[in-house]
């Protein structure tokens, strides 16, 4: 017997990679990057294709991950931050980390007043970089960190914004975490939508090599955050890469 399976929706035909997400609960992007631009702007969570990112520039395409530049190579979403969010990107960077070139990963930060929600090196070297979980908590850029050991290898980084707790960074392949309590109203919307692979500061250049991007318009529990982390090191271990 033969079962065929036919889609008259070109938009899911078009990009045949199939995924059930462990956790649905706020989810409004997701993206596994890679192959070509039209499988790395695809938002598999809503396959009509309305809420696919925008290729910005030229970045260049790896077999399961994508190279953006910062300010220059980058997916621009239709999302912007909420008061609740959580950003999730499986990533590593060939950066130097000298001066501007520093990777951002995941967000719309423009400046100290206009943080929105986002992921970036904020210092150090790529052996032991200083990653910021950042999120505008009374009109002010307030950032978790935690200190990743070798960020030339994909690592599953996370950042969850609870208001009136604060923004609290985790690399979950270390297992390591940075809270910045707060109790500040949050200030949302930062400089607009938020871009993956770069912000809307001139000062973060560095090169993102970006294999997964997810939004969630909620903060995570502890065990949602914790099957996310199992899922994605299934999946790329499936693919002989480890996170």
């Amino acid at each position: 017997m033969t079962l065929i399976l036919r889609s008259t929706n070109g938009a899911i035909a078009a990009n045949p990679t199939g995924f059930r997400p462990p956790v649905t609960r706020g989810l409004v992007g997701w993206w596994f990057h890679g192959g070509d631009a039209a499988r790395t702007r695809k938002n598999l969570w809503v396959p009509d294709g309305s809420m696919d990112a925008t290729v910005v520039g030229s970045p260049t395409y790896s077999a399961h991950s994508a190279r953006f530049k910062g300010f220059t190579n980058f997916l621009q979403t239709p999302f912007v931050d909420t008061a609740n969010i959580t950003l999730i990107q499986v990533a590593s960077s060939p950066a130097t980390m000298d001066g501007i070139d520093k990777p951002f990963f995941i967000g719309n930060f423009v400046s100290s007043s206009q943080g929105g929600a986002n992921i970036f090196a904020l210092s150090g070297t790529p052996s032991a970089a200083v990653i910021a979980g950042g999120a505008d908590f009374g009109a002010a850029i307030r950032n978790g960190t935690v200190t990743v050991p070798d960020l030339t290898v994909p690592r599953i980084l996370v950042n969850t914004v609870t208001e009136g707790v604060g923004p609290t960074m985790r690399d979950e392949t270390a297992g390591l975490s940075g809270t910045f309590e707060t109790t500040a109203d949050r200030e949302v919307g930062g400089g607009g939508a938020i871009r993956i692979g770069s912000g809307y500061n001139a000062g973060y250049t560095g090169d993102v090599d970006a294999y997964c991007s997810v939004i969630y318009d909620v903060d995570l529990t502890t065990l949602e955050r914790a099957a996310m982390a199992a899922y994605l090191r299934g999946y790329y271990g499936r693919r002989s890469i480890t996170v």
